[in-house]
């Protein structure tokens, strides 16, 4: 986790990058420690290298010098879990991952950031209650998508009547044509096998346009309703979920926004109505109000309740060209294997209640 902090006007950080035979493309030199020392931990049968970076111009050459040094090994893949913060402790938080460590796509991904970090030191917003247009970023998608591993896409909880989805297996209702979901495994984030060693396809469909097509199906699941099973956990959660991208262009997001709230992460979300799959929540991190397309500074945290019906349904406006992999980072007992595949929305309203 890297904590990029202004003291007096000067930007640093310290940044461990965890990745696969790494050792060896770093070395020590005689530079100042500030930033051009990497210091090598084991971690988790991992080594770790913590690059400690003074001002912003060195911060940006020592990540491209460590960049081009594992450009040319053999790494299965990268990921960075960063965040930025104000003299005043208000954070940007991001990840960036990828099955190689891709310089300018590494670049864009501070650079944006960075921006966020800007607007975060204007005078706080405060946004009435109610409904308001918003755009969520691919993290805080992925924040509502996991949501979808709470008993809600696994065919137990279906069959059972607990899923909100139950109406999609019905007939009943359906989520907008925007919407597709899949569990891909060729992200390569996590194995296939579960803990009983059953193999999962490597693709699995969900949500075709709208409509549930497929579920998580564990072997006791199988058995009990004798269907067959596609190597889900006993759990029956996503462990790879893959959202489709659509036609909203990154350049376009803030105009076609308007007035509204951009969202770059949500916080402690939990079902507030689970048979009819309204989520609970919080904003988190650079949450923005947005006038006219132009950015006015960040929002107080808020609490929201909106459900599935309505995020990826009724007000689903657009989704993004492009999609983030949003790799997992929790430490319960261990460290997580996984990650998602995210596009960003744009949704017509969400509820805003304190």
């Amino acid at each position: 986790h890297t904590r990029f902090r202004n003291v007096t006007g000067v930007q640093t950080c310290a940044l461990p990058i965890y990745a696969a035979g790494l050792a060896g493309q770093f070395r020590r030199d005689g530079g100042e420690a500030r930033h051009s020392c990497c210091d090598g931990q084991r971690h988790e049968g991992r080594r770790a290298f913590v690059l400690r970076l003074g001002p912003l111009a060195q911060q940006e050459k020592a990540l491209v010098d460590a960049h081009s040094a594992t450009e040319n090994s053999p790494i299965s893949g990268a990921r960075t879990d960063y965040s930025l913060y104000t003299p005043m402790e208000k954070a940007v938080k991001s990840t960036f991952a990828g099955s190689r460590w891709n310089r300018s796509d590494w670049m864009r991904n501070l650079s944006e950031s960075r921006s966020l970090l800007a607007a975060m030191e204007r005078r706080p917003v405060r946004v009435p209650r109610g409904p308001h247009r918003a755009y969520l970023a691919p993290a805080a998608v992925s924040d509502l998508i996991s949501m979808f591993s709470w008993g809600c896409i696994g065919e137990r909880s279906i069959r059972k009547g607990e899923s909100p989805l139950r109406f999609m297996r019905t007939g009943e209702r359906r989520l907008s044509p925007h919407f597709s979901l899949t569990e891909d495994f060729s992200l390569g984030v996590v194995p296939r096998f579960n803990g009983e060693g059953d193999i999962a396809p490597e693709k699995i469909e969900l949500i075709r346009e709208g409509r549930l097509v497929g579920s998580l199906v564990h072997s006791r699941s199988g058995a009990e309703y004798a269907v067959a099973s596609n190597g889900a956990t006993s759990g029956e959660g996503l462990r790879s979920p893959s959202m489709a991208a659509g036609s909203l262009r990154r350049e376009e997001i803030f105009k076609r926004l308007g007035t509204g709230l951009f969202l770059s992460n949500l916080h402690y979300l939990n079902w507030s109505d689970p048979f009819e799959g309204r989520i609970t929540g919080m904003t988190r991190y650079a949450c923005l109000w947005v006038e006219e397309g132009e950015v006015v500074g960040p929002i107080e945290t808020m609490r929201w309740d909106d459900g599935i019906y309505r995020f990826f349904g009724s007000e689903l406006e657009a989704v993004t060209d492009f999609r983030a992999l949003i790799a997992e980072t929790g430490t319960y007992h261990h460290r997580q294997a996984g990650g998602m595949l995210m596009p960003g929305m744009l949704l017509k309203s969400m509820n805003m209640t304190l």
